[in-house]
């Protein structure tokens, strides 16, 4: 299918399907699963410094949501690194608007976690049957 033909949102959770298949694990989905709250209640600054304190997760967290990003045609969002940099000095307007769109990602993140989590669970059933 072309990605021509798919919606902004369908872009959006193809990448995310992407970032998380095959990488699930319970550590990675208890922190997908907070951190939609995190940018809802403190903002994407305060979400994204969070994530910066949690070694491993949080790197690889904050890399799949700057790439992303970055597809979606968010400048100034490459790594971790450089999306950081960019949201603490970027104007207000564009700070809303990437914050929006995180807030989108981190859900669609959270998902697609719980998801991989459900075929876990299944196919470990179905193992022990």
């Amino acid at each position: 299918m072309s990605t021509a033909r798919l919606t902004r949102s369908q872009r959006m959770a193809a990448n995310a399907f992407r970032q998380v298949h095959g990488r699930s694990n319970k550590e990675a989905r208890s922190f997908a699963r907070s951190f939609p709250s995190l940018i809802h209640t403190g903002g994407l600054c305060q979400a994204i410094a969070y994530a910066g304190t949690k070694d491993l997760i949080g790197t690889w967290y904050l890399d799949a949501l700057a790439t992303i990003l970055r597809e979606l045609g968010h400048s100034g969002c490459a790594d971790r690194r450089q999306l950081a940099a960019t949201v603490y000095g970027m104007p207000m307007v564009e700070y809303v608007r990437l914050s929006r769109d995180a807030l989108e990602v981190a859900n669609y993140l959270k998902r697609f976690h719980d998801a991989e989590a459900a075929d876990e669970k299944s196919s470990d059933k179905g193992e022990r049957s």
